[in-house]
């Protein structure tokens, strides 16, 4: 490959090196990737301004609303009866679309 051939070129004659510049020291021929633990840490991003339509949209009452907050569960909520009424109903609307293809 055209890097190794460099660095044998390089080797071979030092004083006409493409990399004798970048040479820390003349006996340096290669650089050694070392493995580096990288810590990340999650920044808080600020909020920033509303745009000039959103500022507009917000002074009217339009403007982005607050998500509500998620329902709590009902105790008394019975997902077995909730299922049969569901079933019931989609049986009660499948049985009245097989009609209507009867009909016509």
């Amino acid at each position: 490959s055209l890097g190794t051939s460099m660095l044998a070129f390089s080797a071979q004659h030092p004083e006409s090196s493409p990399l004798k510049d970048r040479k820390q020291a003349p006996e340096n021929l290669f650089t050694e990737a070392t493995e580096t633990v990288i810590k990340f840490t999650a920044e808080d991003e600020p909020e920033g301004r509303p745009g000039p339509v959103a500022a507009f949209l917000s002074s009217l009452g339009l403007g982005k609303k607050a998500a509500p907050a998620p329902a709590k569960e009902d105790p008394e909520f019975n997902v077995a009866e909730f299922a049969a009424q569901l079933l019931g109903a989609v049986g009660e609307q499948d049985a009245a679309m097989a009609k209507l293809g009867q009909d016509n």
